[in-house]
């Protein structure tokens, strides 16, 4: 569950990256390691643009989208936390 939920969230912020800052596909490649280590900063950068003009940017920017990465981010933490702080079941 863990790996599709984090492929889910590289792909999602690849896709924003791509779009919004045209980056090569070794930028592209250089970025989906960071994003495997946890760092989004792309996605928070366009979420901080965004929130500049948060209603222009809901209803034809990417608001929403940098958003919906960011859940997606914190269902992969919470799963990661759940798998590495889970107790044994004992019988």
């Amino acid at each position: 569950m863990t790996l599709s939920r984090r492929q889910s969230l590289e792909r999602m912020a690849l896709s924003l990256s791509r779009e919004k800052y045209n980056y090569s596909q070794p930028e592209l490649d250089a970025l989906a390691l960071r994003i495997r280590q946890g760092d989004l900063t792309p996605v928070l950068k366009v979420y901080e643009e965004d929130m500049k003009s948060p209603l222009k940017s809901a209803i034809g920017g990417t608001l929403i989208r940098s958003l919906l990465i960011q859940i997606q981010k914190m269902k992969v933490r919470e799963n990661y936390s759940l798998e590495t702080h889970s107790l044994p079941i004992c019988s």
